[in-house]
């Protein structure tokens, strides 16, 4: 994973009033061997602390406030390989939407390698955000949360985000909500169980 592959952009042009489409155009290889800074992956870390088996599960709901129709995501995690390079996550994802269909998607597994290099120019990311300190409750269990709050702008206007974190949970997220007031949305992620072998 030192290359990143020659992306293909696809070119519209317009003639005689109507688009066609262009030859795909292949941008260079960008070798990233040497170019940035090797730096430790939190991912890695988070996982790697705990034993192979260990499971988490999340509930995700977006919701337009004001309106009953809610999508829910069910995602269940589970370390089912590490080594001192990497570790491997099983994800399985069930989703009940808000007009009522459930797609339930086959597992899928996800790799984490250990360490990353930067991009070309980047910096190594600076010192954590200000925070606050909350305990947050998943099962029967209490766990001490970093909450941090930030801001943040998409298509939808201003979007602030709140998030509960702690290295006493596999993947370090116990819970984020996030507001877009310009389209009245809402989604909130939380961990609903955490099972260590």
């Amino acid at each position: 994973m030192n290359r990143i592959a020659p992306l293909l952009v696809p070119l519209m042009l317009a003639g005689c009033g109507e688009s066609q489409r262009a030859e795909p155009v292949p941008l260079p290889a960008v070798d990233l061997a040497d170019s940035g800074e090797l730096v430790e992956n939190p991912a890695y870390a988070n996982w790697a602390a705990f034993p192979v088996g260990t499971e988490i599960l999340q509930r995700s709901v977006t919701e337009e406030l004001g309106h009953p129709d809610k999508t829910t995501t069910t995602l269940a995690f589970k370390l089912v390989e590490k080594t001192d390079d990497r570790i491997t996550l099983e994800l399985k994802t069930r989703t009940v939407r808000y007009d009522g269909l459930v797609l339930d998607n086959p597992p899928d597994r996800l790799t984490t390698d250990r360490r990353f290099r930067l991009p070309p120019n980047a910096k190594t990311p600076g010192p954590k955000p200000p925070a606050t300190e909350e305990t947050v409750t998943v099962g029967s269990r209490n766990y001490r949360a970093r909450v941090v709050e930030s801001r943040d702008r998409n298509e939808g206007g201003e979007v602030r985000v709140t998030t509960w974190t702690s290295d006493e949970v596999p993947g370090g997220l116990l819970k984020s909500i996030s507001n877009t007031a310009g389209v009245q949305k809402r989604t909130s992620i939380e961990v609903t169980d955490v099972r260590i072998p």
